[in-house]
C-alpha cells in the first residue's frame, strides 16, 4: 500500500486539532486526541504522545478504507497532494463503495473529485441532517489540496480576461459618445450584408457537387457566387462610410 506523505499527517491533525480531555464532537460522538473516536469515554485524558500514535494508527485505518474501495492503480497514480486529500476524507468520514466519489475516481474522472468532496459537508445533529461549517470549511480545504500541484495546473494566475464573468468587463473612463441615428442604421446594414457572403457561400458548397449534374443547379451556384461577391463589395462600402461618419 501507499506510504502516507507527511503533508496528510499535518493536514489531519491542524484540522482536527489537539484535545487531551474527551470531548463530544459536532455530531456528539466522544473523541479526543487528533480525532480519534474508537473507545472513548466522556472523561478520558490523554497525552500528546498517545495522540500522535493514535493519529498514526486512524491514518493507516483510513488507506485500508480507500484501498478496499478505489483501485490500487488509481491510489498509486494521484499526487501526493491529492493522496493527502483522500487520507483526510477517509479519516473524517470513512470511504464506501456506493459513494459517487468512489466511482469517479475508478474512473479516473479526477475533475471531479472536488465537487464530489464538498457534497460531505452535514451530519445528523439531534436526530436531523444539518450543514455543519467546519465540514464545509474542511471540504473547501480539502478540495484546495487535492488541486495543488495537479498535472497541468500552472502556478501563475490566469489573466483576467480568463476568470472575469462574461459582461464584467468594466467600461472604458470617459463617457462614450453617443450613437447617431444614421451611424446604428449603417451598422445594421454591415452586420446585415456581412452574414450573406457567409451564407451564400455554405449553400454553394451544399450543392457543389451536384452542379455537374443539373444546368439549373449550375446557373444557381453561379448566381450565388455573384450574390456573395456583390454583398461583400456593400459590406466594405458601408464599412469605410461608417470610417468616415466617425471622423467628421
Amino acid at each position: 500500500m501507499r506510504p502516507i506523505p507527511k503533508n496528510a499527517v499535518d493536514f489531519v491533525a491542524a484540522h482536527e486539532g489537539l484535545r487531551t480531555r474527551a470531548y463530544h464532537d459536532s455530531a456528539g460522538i466522544p473523541t479526543i486526541g487528533y480525532g480519534r473516536i474508537d473507545d472513548v469515554s466522556m472523561g478520558d485524558i490523554c497525552t500528546k504522545a498517545e495522540a500522535l500514535d493514535w493519529l498514526a494508527q486512524d491514518m493507516q485505518i483510513a488507506v485500508r478504507k480507500l484501498y478496499s474501495v478505489v483501485s490500487a492503480d488509481v491510489l498509486e497514480e494521484i499526487t501526493d497532494n491529492q493522496w493527502a486529500a483522500l487520507l483526510s476524507f477517509a479519516f473524517n468520514l470513512g470511504f464506501k463503495k456506493n459513494w459517487t466519489i468512489a466511482a469517479r475516481l475508478n474512473a479516473r474522472q479526477y475533475d471531479q473529485v472536488p465537487v464530489e468532496l464538498a457534497k460531505f459537508n452535514r451530519a445528523r445533529v439531534d436526530g436531523r441532517l444539518v450543514t455543519i461549517e467546519g465540514l464545509v470549511n474542511r471540504r473547501a480545504e480539502e478540495q484546495k489540496l487535492w488541486s495543488r500541484g495537479a498535472p497541468g495546473s500552472v502556478r501563475t494566475a490566469p489573466p483576467s480576461i480568463v476568470t472575469r464573468a462574461p459582461g464584467m468587463t468594466p467600461p472604458k473612463p470617459g463617457d462614450p459618445t453617443p450613437a447617431t441615428r444614421s451611424s446604428t442604421m449603417i451598422t445594421g446594414f454591415i452586420g446585415a450584408a456581412a452574414t450573406v457572403p457567409v451564407a451564400a457561400q455554405q449553400i454553394t458548397a451544399a450543392v457543389s457537387p451536384f452542379a455537374d449534374k443539373s444546368e439549373i443547379i449550375e446557373k444557381a451556384v453561379a448566381i450565388l457566387a455573384t450574390i456573395a461577391a456583390c454583398a461583400a463589395v456593400v459590406a466594405l462600402v458601408l464599412t469605410w462610410l461608417k470610417k468616415l461618419e466617425a471622423r467628421r
